[in-house]
């Protein structure tokens, strides 16, 4: 008899890289978690501040509908009335690392405290210039996604032309190029 369990994703600080969240390698607990860990919720447009460790700092957004935890290396700031993607673009900016650089703490293992996070100046522009400074930002992991997948089916081709012929690669291609 197989047990089918309902798991939950679980957002760590290594997935929190330079230009995106590592959705694809995010760790898993059981789904109860989501009733005990209240605090430790994530909720789409969350933005997640890598806070312990070699790249403190590192802020990107959740953009997924999925439920998620936080670890404890992992700060959630939820924002009103501003744009998240803005907001995470200026933390990752020159801005925010210098700030980062300024108010984190250690002499072994750099932290960065959720009170120091609430001391973060952010230069807030205009609504229209947020969005658009938004619209690229996600405009670039739509297009970085998209290389992906060209690439993968790229590979793949090269494999069947290897295993089979050209004319079977380039009809493989043909079906996975959208309309």
């Amino acid at each position: 008899m197989k047990l089918l369990f309902n798991y939950l994703n679980v957002i760590n600080s290594r997935h929190i890289l330079e230009r995106e969240l590592d959705y694809k390698n995010f760790g898993q607990t059981h789904s109860e978690s989501w009733n005990t860990q209240e605090k430790a919720r994530v909720y789409r447009n969350d933005i997640l501040t890598y806070t312990t460790g070699a790249n403190i700092g590192r802020t990107q957004v959740y953009l997924s509908d999925e439920k998620a935890l936080a670890s404890n290396h992992v700060n959630i700031l939820r924002i009103e009335n501003e744009n998240p993607v803005y907001v995470a673009f200026v933390l990752n900016s020159k801005i925010g690392r210098l700030q980062t650089e300024q108010l984190s703490a250690g002499s072994a293992q750099q932290e960065l405290y959720p009170k120091d996070i609430d001391n973060f100046y952010i230069p807030f522009i205009n609504k229209n210039a947020q969005t658009q400074i938004a619209n690229l930002v996600q405009q670039s992991f739509t297009l970085k996604a998209e290389s992906e997948r060209l690439l993968a089916t790229a590979k793949r081709a090269v494999e069947i032309a290897i295993e089979t012929d050209e004319a079977t690669a380039l009809a493989f291609i043909s079906e996975q190029t959208p309309q």
